[in-house]
């Protein structure tokens, strides 16, 4: 009997999550306000926004976006003028209730960075008259403050903050206009971890967490991509000087990490070896390059723009970034969306991590999941066909195993997959 329910819990599952590839829906935020949503695989396919009645939406040039994270549930934007609104992938005309709120008032004052914990919460960051302001709000409820700290300046950052990355144990890494770089505490922004700051004396534009929660922080004036050790920063795992100010980083899923120009370069290098070319570079229009993404197939989402219009779009492989990836529509490549203005952020909706489910001991199985985006909850139920499901465990972890759970569990699968369709 058990080996039957064990065969019916791996078909379960194996049917859910390992599913044939799809491709991934992709917001594009603009600098005049608007947010368009386009398929991974053909550019030139606009995708209708549910809630709506067309393939974008507006917040007014007074709105301008300059911040996007995709949750499994919700699209966080933040705005040129300090506001975060919290809206659902399926209805993306409405925020959700308690999914808004003004941090700082003022075209200058903008929400520069956002990112999502594992918690539910979002890290923001803003420079909120002149001086360098951090949350961390839930999700759901961005109007109200959790955590010590919370709307704080952090200890010896007089300067605003333009970026912001989370470490798996969700302290902030965050990045200020002098070139400052700590590490705050996730239980307490108020709580420095670094021993003390590192100070680059440029801009800390951007900000990406690699594998071994290495800080890999880049600069605005002369290109420094440099490599620490979180969370401490103590540890120097080297740099590199590109010569041309770093507008944007993101992390792939092999591991290594791209580089976005202002001279229109972008650039794959190794985080354990940032100082070794890997002949993986491409130039895009001698426009800056100012945001990057990946998809959860590992693809690159390159965007770029000068402030002039005309910002295009491209799907790159991660391994060759002058290639397209295979199944990829050529003709969209490089493609102006609707908008034209300045891409300023990206976001992908994620998928849901896949499950592996391993025989470990007689009687019982091992169950782990990739990757390790936030806000997917693993549920399992005793039968087959259930009205509803139990939380298993929090939220999911690249490669960590979920639990051993007895074959007598039957269904396990990761909650439902928020795509728009």
């Amino acid at each position: 009997m058990k080996m039957i329910r064990s065969f019916a819990c791996l078909v379960s599952v194996f049917a859910i999550g390992f599913g044939t590839a799809s491709a991934d829906q992709i917001y594009f935020g603009h600098a005049d306000g608007f947010i368009e949503l386009r398929d991974e695989f053909d550019l030139l396919q606009e995708i209708e926004l549910p809630g709506t009645s067309s393939g974008w939406i507006s917040f007014g040039s007074i709105e301008a976006i300059t911040a996007l994270e995709a949750s499994a549930d919700n699209l966080i934007i933040g705005t040129r003028h300090g506001t975060v609104h919290v809206r659902a992938h399926t209805n993306l005309n409405d925020n959700i209730p308690n999914g808004f709120a003004a941090f700082t008032i003022g075209v200058t004052e903008q929400i520069a960075d956002l990112s999502l914990r594992s918690d539910g919460r979002v890290h923001l960051v803003g420079p909120n008259g002149g001086q360098g302001q951090i949350w961390a709000r839930q999700e759901t409820n961005m109007g109200a403050s959790g955590i010590p700290g919370d709307g704080g300046v952090p200890t010896g950052s007089g300067s605003p903050l333009l970026s912001v990355a989370s470490l798996s144990n969700d302290d902030a890494a965050i990045g200020s206009s002098a070139g400052e770089v700590n590490v705050l505490s996730s239980t307490n922004l108020g709580q420095e971890v670094t021993t003390g700051q590192v100070v680059f004396g440029e801009p800390i534009n951007a900000i990406t967490i690699a594998s071994g929660d290495r800080v890999v922080v880049g600069t605005g004036t002369s290109g420094i991509v440099s490599v620490r050790q979180g969370p401490d920063l103590t540890a120097d795992l080297g740099s590199v000087t590109f010569g041309s100010p770093v507008r944007s980083l993101a992390t792939l899923l092999n591991g290594n990490v791209a580089i976005g120009l202002a001279n229109g370069e972008v650039h794959v290098r190794d985080p354990n070896s940032i100082t070794n070319d890997l002949s993986n570079s491409g130039q895009f229009n001698l426009k800056p390059i100012l945001s990057l993404a990946v998809t959860s197939s590992g693809n690159l989402v390159i965007a770029d723009g000068n402030g002039g219009g005309n910002s295009q779009v491209y799907i790159r492989d991660p391994n060759n970034v002058t290639a397209l990836p295979s199944g990829v529509n050529p003709a969209g490549d490089g493609v102006v969306l609707v908008s034209g203005a300045d891409i300023q952020a990206v976001a992908v909706i994620p998928e849901p991590p896949e499950l592996s489910i391993m025989l470990s001991a007689p009687g019982q199985v091992t169950i782990s999941w990739a990757p390790d985006d936030p806000g997917w909850t693993l549920q399992d139920t005793t039968a087959l066909q259930p009205p509803g499901r139990i939380h298993q465990s929090g939220r999911c972890a690249r490669k960590r195993p979920g639990g051993v759970l007895s074959p007598d569990s039957a269904v396990i699968r990761m909650r439902g997959d928020r795509r728009v369709s």
